[in-house]
């Protein structure tokens, strides 16, 4: 996928996380352009009090706000405001790295391709999203891969 075909979104909720947040949106964004892929971040204020929206504004992610509190209800908002076609969750703290996104994409990609599903899910390997430790589920399904609700 690393030849641009897919836009990617990169969620991230975000509660409280402005010394970290515009780092990883920047990080996010530069794993992108790295692997040549055309996507957003989108990060998700979820009552945020410190300033992280506005961190993350500046860095260049979209912010929307979800009122609803908890991490499950500010990733629900992300995924149903996101444009991709991928999609990637993380976390606005750092957890994990996003400078390698388009291996853990060029993995997931491959999985898909293999077996002809039409969800793959990979856990990266934590900071260093190393794709030797990726491991893919794969779902299959009948269903067209937009008719899911979330």
């Amino acid at each position: 996928m690393a030849d641009g075909a897919a836009f990617v979104s990169i969620v991230l909720p975000c509660r409280d996380e402005v010394t970290t947040v515009g780092d990883v949106v920047r990080e996010a964004l530069d794993g992108l352009a790295s692997a040549g892929l055309a996507g957003e971040v989108v990060v998700v204020d979820n009552g945020s009090t410190d300033g992280s929206a506005a961190a993350a504004t500046d860095a260049g992610a979209r912010v929307v706000g979800e009122e609803r509190p908890g991490y499950g209800a500010a990733l629900r908002a992300g995924l149903h405001t996101a444009r991709g076609d991928v999609f990637v969750m993380a976390d606005a703290d750092g957890t994990y790295g996003l400078a390698n996104v388009g291996t853990l994409i060029d993995a997931l990609a491959v999985r898909a391709r293999e077996t002809d599903c039409r969800c793959v899910i990979g856990i990266g390997g934590g900071a260093a999203m190393d794709a030797a430790k990726l491991v893919a589920g794969i779902a299959r399904s009948e269903a067209p891969a937009a008719g899911y609700a979330l």
